[in-house]
């Protein structure tokens, strides 16, 4: 499996937003990409907005920011995934929207998208003042390739999340973000994904945001908890070819998975 992760600057401006894509697309065919991923709500910059303005921009799935990312991935045979702002088909109160990530296969065909479940109401943040939670975990998606599994951003500090999509036979884990900077949060984006890899051993990917109040340093973990390929603070194309042969290698010798026992912890 070949990965390529576009870590980047997301603007107000979607048509600018497009322009990294079209790019990304370009040099993800070029390095025969299997799966190219973006970070969370890649659509547009997420700061500056009432949430009036970001009903106004968001998009339903079946939009023409999605049907362009599904033309350029079938143009370019190339598996995506990419956070937008989605519009409910009906608005609360608040006009709040779902922030969303979706996922085309290389035919251009919305395969599968998934709404944030876990929004961050944390370090002062209120999420849940501008999204609408999502209501049911992510699933698994089987690929030619592999099994992927998504989750976004904060969703990192909850393993349950993880470990539902591993139990379940993925092979690697996405997590497109907008991670905030402030104090030891690079460390703990590190030390999450490297502990997601561990604790199921699987492969992890977290692609994320640069530039104020974003820390970039996106990232993907192996089954050993090695770092294989890692951004610094600013824009970057990774691209890696994942052995997932090493997945079974690694669980020889580490089989926590089939030593999980749900049914003493789950469900209580």
């Amino acid at each position: 499996m070949i990965v390529s992760l576009v870590q980047c600057r997301v603007y107000a401006d979607k048509d600018r937003n497009l322009m990294t894509a079209r790019q990304a697309f370009e040099k993800a065919k070029q390095g025969k990409a299997d799966l190219l991923v973006f970070p969370e709500i890649f659509m547009h910059a997420v700061h500056g907005l009432s949430n009036a303005d970001r009903w106004r921009i968001a998009e339903s799935l079946e939009g023409p920011f999605v049907r362009t990312m599904s033309q350029w991935a079938q143009e370019s045979g190339i598996w995506t995934v990419f956070g937008i702002f989605e519009r409910p088909l009906t608005a609360d109160s608040a006009h709040r929207v779902h922030n969303t990530v979706a996922i085309i296969d290389h035919h251009g065909t919305l395969v599968d998208s998934y709404r944030k479940t876990h929004l961050y109401d944390a370090f002062g943040v209120r999420e849940s003042e501008v999204f609408l939670p999502g209501e049911k975990l992510p699933q698994p998606i089987t690929t030619p390739f592999g099994r992927i599994g998504v989750a976004v951003c904060y969703e990192l500090r909850f393993p349950e999340v993880a470990r539902h999509l591993a139990l379940q036979g993925i092979h690697l884990m996405v997590i497109p973000a907008a991670w905030y900077s402030g104090p030891w949060k690079e460390h703990q984006w590190l030390t999450l994904l490297t502990a997601r890899a561990v604790e199921n051993t699987i492969y992890t990917a977290g692609v994320n945001q640069v530039g104020p109040p974003f820390t970039g340093g996106s990232v993907v973990v192996d089954p050993m908890g090695i770092a294989v390929a890692q951004a610094s603070e600013d824009e970057a194309f990774l691209s890696v070819e994942l052995d997932l042969s090493r997945i079974s290698r690694v669980r020889e010798q580490l089989p926590c998975i089939k030593q999980t026992r749900p049914e003493l912890y789950l469900n209580r």
